[in-house]
């Protein structure tokens, strides 16, 4: 009783930080905080945390710091992920981590959870870049679906978060056959097709894996990749439906204004929701200033579909081309937004959709600027999250940016 109620009467989350010496592990516990700039990161709360792990002297901390006796050089908490909260472990211990991640001898839940905790805990400023890229680098034998998520996740938030502006492009070209390397074995296990002995997640993980080769400008994949683009939009193969938006946003990249309006003549003419979509996607993708402006015009003349505004809304404010423009239409054209999409769950999410992309001063100071402007209590929650992701981002790339 007392255990749960240490859990359920207090907001957030513990953050263990573990290093080693001889015979013992010495752990320590705080609030996890995202933010740095929040008062929460000087939160001394104790909560009785289980650590379970195998041959360790003490079941359950309950205090701030300790020392723990184990039988044997500890390879990680939580075995099995089965208690909420995140670690951060030493160079030493991440080391051995490492080692083991070779050998393949990690479950998948442990792999998931050294990975997510790793990432969580440098966006955070717990942990520094270089050392969560040490330890990414030791997937590329992964095949486990959530695993790849998190990697797909962490790798976009790097190449977005680190990279100084927008236009720079030194970290993402510097990341590239980082992200080759680290995919490949997938790609090649996987390939562009479905395989009779594929497993269901074998299927969800294939556009995941040949998004990121692609995305990484692996010459091979881009041709496959306009290739299949080409047979679809001809006619002669149409694509599953699974990787179209992966070919349609590759043939964006690469594309001009005569792909963009190829792509807009389908969209207007298909009667698929899904086939919508995937266009959505390379509508959105393109790198050219005409056509981001384009793209709104699109969405208030009433070409884009009232259930398709705020997934065109969403994918302009990914792309960090067409960044700029989609915040500056979103200002202007808030009240046609609230009069169409105003009773819309997704519509009391646009301050996130605008947050996720912004990592400076500048973007934050314009964020709360408007948003406070036109603020009303459906859009509170997800402004209140933005300004937590913005300040979060402004500070990884003030501390990360330059070591990256």
């Amino acid at each position: 009783k007392d255990f749960m109620h240490a859990w359920t009467s207090q907001s957030g989350y513990p953050l263990l930080t573990v290093d080693e010496k001889d015979d013992h592990i010495t752990v320590s516990q705080k609030r996890f905080v995202s933010n740095p700039k929040s008062p929460a990161r000087d939160d001394t709360t104790v909560w009785p945390i289980p650590l379970h792990v195998v041959g360790a002297s003490v079941d359950i901390m309950r205090k701030q710091r300790m020392n723990v006796a184990i039988k044997k050089p500890l390879m990680k908490l939580n075995d099995g992920q089965a208690g909420l909260y995140r670690v951060d472990y030493s160079h030493s211990i991440q080391k051995r981590q490492i080692d083991a991640l070779r050998a393949g001898t990690l479950s998948e839940l442990d792999r998931m959870g050294l990975l997510s905790d790793g990432f969580e805990t440098t966006k955070a400023g717990y942990q520094s870049i270089n050392e969560y890229l040490e330890l990414l680098q030791e997937y590329r034998q992964e095949r486990s679906l959530p695993v790849w998520e998190t990697i797909a996740t962490s790798i976009s938030a790097i190449r977005f978060v680190l990279s100084t502006t927008d236009q720079d492009d030194s970290l993402r070209d510097a990341m590239k056959p980082y992200i080759r390397k680290l995919v490949r074995e997938e790609y090649e296990r996987l390939g562009w097709d479905e395989h009779k002995n594929d497993t269901h997640f074998d299927r969800l993980l294939r556009p995941l894996i040949l998004g990121l080769l692609t995305g990484a400008d692996d010459d091979e994949s881009v041709a496959e990749a306009l290739k299949r683009y080409k047979a679809h939009v001809n006619g002669s193969e149409p694509a599953r439906p699974d990787i179209r938006g992966l070919l349609y946003s590759t043939a964006a990249r690469k594309g001009d204004t005569k792909t963009f309006e190829r792509f807009l003549k389908i969209y207007k003419e298909t009667t698929s929701g899904d086939e919508k979509l995937a266009l959505c996607v390379g509508l959105t993708n393109f790198e050219q200033p005409s056509i981001h402006e384009h793209v709104l015009d699109l969405i208030i003349d009433g070409t884009v579909k009232l259930q398709d505004v705020s997934y065109f809304i969403a994918y302009s404010f990914s792309n960090r081309y067409s960044k700029t423009y989609t915040w500056q239409g979103l200002q202007n054209n808030w009240i046609w937004l609230k009069k169409q999409l105003g009773q819309d769950l997704s519509f009391s999410r646009m301050p996130v959709y605008a947050a996720r992309t912004f990592a400076s001063q500048r973007q934050l100071e314009e964020y709360k600027a408007f948003f406070s402007s036109i603020m009303e209590p459906m859009l509170d929650r997800s402004y209140k999250q933005g300004i937590e992701m913005i300040d979060t981002f402004v500070a990884w790339r003030e501390r990360d940016a330059a070591a990256a």
